[in-house]
């Protein structure tokens, strides 16, 4: 599912990055969306071998997964007051939008653990580069057990 569905995931992950809560009751910008989507295909380019990517070049892409996911009842497209198109999750796909989501999830989640252990080497600077994979894989499984993580696939 990865390789069908990897840049439908990202629009998943970049609109549910503006607020679960806000994207239900007030559905995203589509330039926003597009922008955030823009960075986190970035962040995660190297993960999978696609044929087309979402960049800032290729707006088009990003434009056609979204009338994909327009034509599979996951989300609608209307124009707001101001005349910009707004993208709105439907609460029939809802289990889907999810499911979709969860394909780069733990993706995001290991990037976030990474990044969260490597900023606390600023102040210790005795961890060895040995250690470097155990210690990540360590604050992994401990924010998975404290429920920080919910993909236990995060942890890898």
């Amino acid at each position: 599912l990865n390789n069908v569905f990897f840049n439908e995931s990202l629009i998943v992950c970049s609109m549910l990055s503006f607020g679960v809560d806000n994207v239900w009751k007030n559905g995203v910008n589509a330039d926003e969306l597009f922008m955030r989507t823009c960075y986190l295909a970035n962040l995660l380019k190297r993960e999978e071998q696609l044929k087309e990517h979402i960049t800032a070049k290729t707006r088009d892409v990003f434009e056609e997964k979204l009338r994909f996911m327009n034509e599979q009842r996951l989300l609608t497209m209307q124009k707001d007051k101001e005349g910009h198109m707004r993208v709105h999750p439907k609460s029939s796909g809802e289990a889907t939008i999810l499911l979709i989501g969860s394909i780069i999830w733990p993706l995001i989640d290991t990037y976030y653990i990474v990044t969260l252990f490597a900023l606390s080497l600023v102040k210790r600077k005795d961890v060895e580069d040995a250690k470097f994979s155990r210690d990540v894989q360590w604050v992994a499984e401990t924010m998975h057990q404290d429920g920080k993580l919910n993909y236990f696939e995060s942890c890898n």
